[in-house]
């Protein structure tokens, strides 16, 4: 059930640019721009993720939302250029700034561009034993904290439409373990989130013959190619189970 905000905190998350998570692609997809009112393709940097970064350097004074007890505290001025300073680097440095990006986002009271950070932090190339994943293990006990969270008026999107999305549709370096995460996160989210408000995109699955793998053969990816722990942490998570 989501959290319930003042009036205020509604308004003010209804008045932010809503755009779904899946119009937002990982770096080497497709990306979208508006064009005579609709949405189309352009295979160049994505003008909906600049406007969307402009929209967080406008608010970045808003704090309204409890924050989350599995990522870094967020900082009040933080905006998508602490990200893009860091160049093409995907080091412990970016993992951690990701994920408190993704807080900062999550506080000023917009869930949706919360996850896609948490999106870019799966996306680092950490050793598998790498000291920062003791302090910050892989976010999917914050994803879960947010999507049971999910403040009321403040728009998420369809994050299992996203999760599909990503998965199917990931490509560039390491696009395997990544995709393994994109269906970790979907399996999340179908467990957390109503169906019937948060279906699967089944035109796509029915198009592309889809199948989706389930909850162990996530789980074996992850344990294949995986960060030291991850895939045990999904296990608990999904089944309650230790999976190391």
């Amino acid at each position: 059930m989501g959290v319930e905000l003042s009036k205020n905190h509604v308004d003010s998350c209804q008045n932010r640019r809503a755009f779904e998570p899946w119009q937002l692609p990982a770096a080497g997809a497709s990306s979208f721009t508006r064009k005579s009112g609709n949405l189309t393709r352009k295979s160049v940097a994505s003008n909906v993720l600049r406007v969307v970064n402009e929209d967080v350097r406008e608010n970045t004074d808003v704090r309204m939302i409890e924050e989350c007890p599995f990522l870094p505290s967020s900082v009040s001025d933080m905006t998508y250029r602490n990200l893009r300073s860091l160049g093409q680097r995907r080091d412990a440095e970016f993992y951690v700034t990701a994920l408190r990006y993704a807080q900062t986002l999550w506080s000023r009271g917009m869930p949706a561009q919360a996850i896609l950070q948490l999106n870019r932090a799966w996306s680092a190339e950490l050793d598998p034993e790498d000291l920062v994943l003791s302090e910050w293990p892989p976010p999917y006990r914050a994803l879960t904290w947010m999507l049971e969270r999910r403040p009321a008026g403040c728009f998420i999107g369809n994050p299992v439409r996203h999760f599909q999305h990503l998965a199917t549709r990931v490509r560039g370096r390491d696009a395997e373990i990544r995709s393994w995460r994109a269906w970790a996160c979907f399996r999340l989210a179908e467990k957390i989130l109503p169906e019937a408000d948060f279906p699967r995109d089944q035109l796509q699955a029915d198009r592309e013959e889809l199948v989706f793998p389930d909850s162990d053969r996530v789980l074996s990816g992850l344990k294949r190619l995986g960060w030291e722990g991850e895939a045990g942490l999904l296990g608990e998570l999904i089944h309650g189970q230790n999976n190391p």
